[in-house]
């Protein structure tokens, strides 16, 4: 038996000042399993290097209809939205990138609340310097594996985050 792949992928380009050189501080990231479902999830980051931004990468995914992301926090401090791209023409699939300027230097809780429940959820973390304050150059969205930006900035980080749900067959991400 065949499984249809879903997938939804969506991007963000932040610009970097004249010629500086990003660096990427601190990184984390895993995934946390709602077993029956739950409206929030959470894991931890430590930003005691004190990255300038934090960029958070969500996706999430259910059965039925969908949700939205309620918020988005880092000890207890929100993050802003750079783009968020929901499907729920099958099973509900999410994913979403939020950032914030000047984190808190500490260890702390990246937390995100939906407006339902979703099954489990997957986190990317940044905390990286050398990048503008602020939100991103531009974003785009797509069902499916190719999302397409209009032009790219000499300097400028791509952030992307993408969700596939194939069914019971593994579904791989090749960089």
């Amino acid at each position: 038996m065949k499984f249809p792949l879903i997938a939804i992928t969506c991007s963000c380009l932040l610009t970097l000042p004249g010629v500086a050189a990003v660096s990427i501080v601190e990184s984390g990231g895993g995934l946390v399993v709602s077993g029956g479902g739950g409206n929030d999830q959470s894991i931890s980051f430590d930003n005691t290097a004190g990255g300038a931004k934090l960029i958070v990468t969500i996706s999430g995914e259910g059965n039925g209809s969908s949700r939205t992301v309620e918020s988005v926090t880092f000890d207890g401090v929100s993050l802003t939205e750079a783009i968020f791209y929901a499907d729920s023409s099958n099973a509900f699939q999410a994913a979403g990138i939020y950032y914030l300027d000047n984190p808190p230097n500490t260890v702390g809780d990246v937390e995100v609340s939906w407006s339902g429940n979703v099954n489990g959820v997957a986190f990317g973390l940044l905390a990286v310097d050398g990048l503008v304050a602020g939100g991103p150059e531009q974003t785009a969205a797509a069902d499916g594996q190719t999302v397409s930006l209009s032009s790219i900035t000499d300097g400028a980080m791509l952030v992307s985050a993408f969700v596939a749900n194939g069914g019971l067959q593994p579904q791989r991400l090749r960089l």
